[in-house]
């Protein structure tokens, strides 16, 4: 997936976050291509922290930014206030590409003894970045992302998901959702029950006594 070509009808477009998310969710081919226009290279360089290989870059990038425009078709994120879609795809598109590198280190590992080909491996790069520390918090990180998917309700999981990944409070949850204070409320107390319960499970944890 690459930028818009400059001349090409998208090139140039500056459209305001929340119209640009809209058109995302909804895959205006405007909305997509001023977003890759704005994104790609961002995310090209941030892949430089995990290979020197141009190619492997660019298919990183490519899978992230696929994965984030998906992200927003499954209604993982929800616009609140100028400047909460990019510091949440920030985050997501971090994330997104950890999970490249750890996919990568992964085939790297069935094939050992083979000789070594493709890009450089991050822990011998030069620097204090140390991406194992990532790596677990990656782990971590898609152990929730896979038991906020399981959540029965999808209320309930946005609500969550504002509350931790956006930092709202519990009175502009309700009102981004447009759901009473007390049944947002109840709706994070639910999801945060189910959440630690299925954390328990995938991360072999200790439940207190309450959640179990």
């Amino acid at each position: 997936m690459a930028p818009s070509a400059p001349g090409s009808p998208t090139a140039g477009v500056d459209l305001a976050e929340s119209e640009l998310v809209a058109g995302l969710i909804a895959g205006r081919p405007a909305a997509v291509g001023a977003f890759l226009d704005r994104t790609h290279r961002a995310v090209f360089c941030l892949a430089g922290r995990f290979t020197r290989d141009a190619g492997q870059r660019s298919d990183w990038s490519h899978e992230v930014l696929l994965g984030v425009l998906d992200d927003l078709r499954q209604q993982r994120f929800t616009y609140t206030r100028p400047g909460s879609f990019w510091a949440w795809f920030r985050k997501r598109a971090y994330f997104r590409l950890i999970d490249q590198y750890r996919l990568q280190r992964r085939q790297r590992e069935r094939q050992a003894g083979a000789p070594g080909s493709g890009p450089v491996d991050p822990d011998h790069l030069p620097g204090p970045y140390d991406p194992s520390e990532d790596l677990e918090r990656m782990e971590v990180r898609r152990a929730l992302d896979g038991c906020l998917e399981k959540l029965p309700s999808i209320s309930q999981r946005r609500a969550l998901e504002m509350l931790l990944f956006e930092e709202l409070d519990y009175q502009s949850i309700a009102e981004t959702l447009d759901a009473p204070l007390n049944t947002v409320r109840a709706w994070i107390r639910r999801a945060r029950i189910a959440v630690r319960r299925c954390l328990a499970r995938a991360l072999n944890l200790q439940l207190d006594a309450h959640d179990a």
